[in-house]
Protein backbone atom coordinates (compact mmCIF):
# COMPACT_ATOMS: atom_id res chain seq x y z
CA UNK A 1 0.00 0.00 0.00
CA UNK A 2 2.67 2.10 0.46
CA UNK A 3 4.31 2.02 -2.80
CA UNK A 4 0.78 3.19 -3.96
CA UNK A 5 0.44 6.13 -1.49
CA UNK A 6 3.67 7.42 -3.11
CA UNK A 7 2.30 7.23 -6.74
CA UNK A 8 -1.00 8.95 -5.68
CA UNK A 9 1.22 11.84 -4.01
CA UNK A 10 3.32 11.91 -6.88
CA UNK A 11 0.69 11.85 -9.41
CA UNK A 12 -0.70 14.80 -8.12
CA UNK A 13 2.30 16.72 -7.50
CA UNK A 14 2.75 16.09 -11.18
CA UNK A 15 -0.76 16.97 -12.13
CA UNK A 16 -0.59 20.30 -10.17
CA UNK A 17 2.30 21.03 -11.77
CA UNK A 18 1.36 20.70 -15.11
CA UNK A 19 -1.92 22.56 -14.79
CA UNK A 20 -0.40 25.41 -12.79
CA UNK A 21 1.95 26.24 -15.77
CA UNK A 22 -0.30 25.11 -18.42
CA UNK A 23 -2.00 28.36 -17.07
CA UNK A 24 1.05 30.02 -16.21
CA UNK A 25 2.03 29.62 -19.70
CA UNK A 26 -1.21 30.80 -21.11
CA UNK A 27 -1.93 33.50 -18.75
CA UNK A 28 1.56 35.03 -18.62
CA UNK A 29 2.31 38.92 -19.75
CA UNK A 30 4.22 38.18 -23.20
CA UNK A 31 5.88 41.76 -22.82
CA UNK A 32 7.60 40.49 -19.53
CA UNK A 33 8.77 36.90 -21.08
CA UNK A 34 9.98 39.01 -23.73
CA UNK A 35 11.67 41.20 -21.63
CA UNK A 36 13.37 38.52 -19.43
CA UNK A 37 14.21 36.77 -23.00
CA UNK A 38 16.23 40.05 -23.48
CA UNK A 39 17.97 40.17 -20.98
CA UNK A 40 20.01 37.01 -22.16
CA UNK A 41 19.49 35.10 -18.16
CA UNK A 42 19.16 31.33 -17.97
CA UNK A 43 15.59 32.21 -17.43
CA UNK A 44 15.22 34.06 -20.50
CA UNK A 45 16.79 31.50 -22.31
CA UNK A 46 14.84 29.06 -21.47
CA UNK A 47 11.73 31.24 -22.02
CA UNK A 48 13.15 30.93 -25.47
CA UNK A 49 13.35 27.35 -26.29
CA UNK A 50 9.73 27.18 -24.41
CA UNK A 51 8.02 29.62 -26.80
CA UNK A 52 9.78 29.04 -30.14
CA UNK A 53 7.72 25.47 -29.41
CA UNK A 54 4.53 26.96 -28.20
CA UNK A 55 2.12 24.83 -29.47
CA UNK A 56 4.38 21.82 -28.69
CA UNK A 57 4.51 22.89 -25.46
CA UNK A 58 0.91 23.14 -24.76
CA UNK A 59 0.22 19.73 -26.08
CA UNK A 60 3.48 18.16 -23.67
CA UNK A 61 1.66 19.76 -20.80
CA UNK A 62 -2.07 18.29 -21.72
CA UNK A 63 -0.41 14.88 -22.17
CA UNK A 64 1.97 15.12 -18.86
CA UNK A 65 -1.38 16.07 -16.85
CA UNK A 66 -3.12 13.27 -18.78
CA UNK A 67 -0.46 10.65 -17.46
CA UNK A 68 -0.17 11.66 -13.78
CA UNK A 69 -4.18 11.48 -13.88
CA UNK A 70 -4.22 8.05 -15.41
CA UNK A 71 -1.81 7.04 -12.67
CA UNK A 72 -3.83 8.80 -9.49
CA UNK A 73 -6.70 7.11 -10.87
CA UNK A 74 -5.57 3.74 -11.16
CA UNK A 75 -3.76 4.07 -7.53
CA UNK A 76 -6.48 6.05 -5.79
CA UNK A 77 -8.79 3.32 -7.10
CA UNK A 78 -6.65 0.48 -5.41
CA UNK A 79 -6.44 2.84 -1.88
CA UNK A 80 -10.30 3.45 -2.08
CA UNK A 81 -11.38 -0.12 -2.32
CA UNK A 82 -10.85 -1.30 0.59
CA UNK A 83 -11.85 1.69 2.59
CA UNK A 84 -15.15 1.96 0.61
CA UNK A 85 -15.79 -2.18 0.80
CA UNK A 86 -15.12 -1.37 5.10
CA UNK A 87 -18.42 0.75 4.54
CA UNK A 88 -20.51 -2.43 3.25
CA UNK A 89 -20.23 -1.44 -0.09
CA UNK A 90 -19.74 -4.39 -2.14
CA UNK A 91 -21.25 -4.61 -5.46
CA UNK A 92 -18.89 -3.35 -8.20
CA UNK A 93 -21.00 -0.29 -9.23
CA UNK A 94 -21.55 0.92 -6.04
CA UNK A 95 -17.67 0.78 -5.56
CA UNK A 96 -16.98 2.00 -8.57
CA UNK A 97 -19.26 5.32 -8.28
CA UNK A 98 -17.65 6.05 -4.78
CA UNK A 99 -14.05 5.62 -6.36
CA UNK A 100 -14.96 7.73 -8.93
CA UNK A 101 -16.44 10.51 -7.03
CA UNK A 102 -14.51 10.57 -3.61
CA UNK A 103 -11.27 10.41 -6.36
CA UNK A 104 -12.55 13.21 -8.56
CA UNK A 105 -13.26 15.45 -5.85
CA UNK A 106 -9.18 15.09 -4.65
CA UNK A 107 -8.10 15.94 -8.10
CA UNK A 108 -10.20 18.67 -8.76
CA UNK A 109 -9.35 20.49 -5.79
CA UNK A 110 -5.49 19.18 -4.91
CA UNK A 111 -4.23 19.22 -8.64
CA UNK A 112 -6.38 21.65 -10.51
CA UNK A 113 -8.52 24.29 -8.28
CA UNK A 114 -5.61 25.57 -5.53
CA UNK A 115 -2.88 25.33 -8.11
CA UNK A 116 -4.42 27.24 -10.46
CA UNK A 117 -5.64 29.82 -8.01
CA UNK A 118 -2.36 30.11 -6.86
CA UNK A 119 -0.88 30.47 -10.24
CA UNK A 120 -3.52 32.69 -11.23
CA UNK A 121 -1.92 35.35 -8.45
CA UNK A 122 1.46 36.02 -10.49
CA UNK A 123 1.62 34.07 -13.97
CA UNK A 124 4.77 35.06 -14.60
CA UNK A 125 6.41 34.23 -11.80
CA UNK A 126 5.50 30.91 -11.42
CA UNK A 127 6.24 30.44 -15.05
CA UNK A 128 10.00 31.71 -14.54
CA UNK A 129 9.94 29.39 -10.93
CA UNK A 130 8.92 26.12 -13.31
CA UNK A 131 10.70 27.21 -16.54
CA UNK A 132 13.39 24.99 -15.86
CA UNK A 133 11.33 21.47 -14.74
CA UNK A 134 9.43 22.49 -17.34
CA UNK A 135 12.40 22.69 -20.50
CA UNK A 136 13.85 18.93 -18.71
CA UNK A 137 10.37 17.12 -18.94
CA UNK A 138 9.64 18.87 -22.29
CA UNK A 139 13.16 17.39 -23.27
CA UNK A 140 12.12 14.30 -21.52
CA UNK A 141 8.85 13.76 -23.42
CA UNK A 142 10.71 15.00 -26.40
CA UNK A 143 13.24 12.48 -26.48
CA UNK A 144 10.41 9.09 -25.37
CA UNK A 145 8.33 10.59 -28.60
CA UNK A 146 11.20 10.73 -31.53
CA UNK A 147 12.24 7.47 -30.25
CA UNK A 148 8.40 5.49 -30.52
CA UNK A 149 8.23 7.42 -33.69
CA UNK A 150 11.28 4.38 -34.38
CA UNK A 151 9.41 1.71 -33.61
CA UNK A 152 5.87 2.89 -35.83
CA UNK A 153 5.46 5.01 -38.37
CA UNK A 154 4.74 8.74 -36.95
CA UNK A 155 3.29 11.38 -38.98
Amino acid sequence: MNEAFLLVIISMLSSAFFAGMELAYLASNRLKVEVQIKQKTIQGRVLSILYKKESTIIAFLLLGNNVALIVYGMKAAEILKPIIESWGVHNHAGLLVLQTVISTLFVLVLSEFIPKAIVQINPNGFLSLGSVPLLIVFILLYIQRKLSCYSVACF
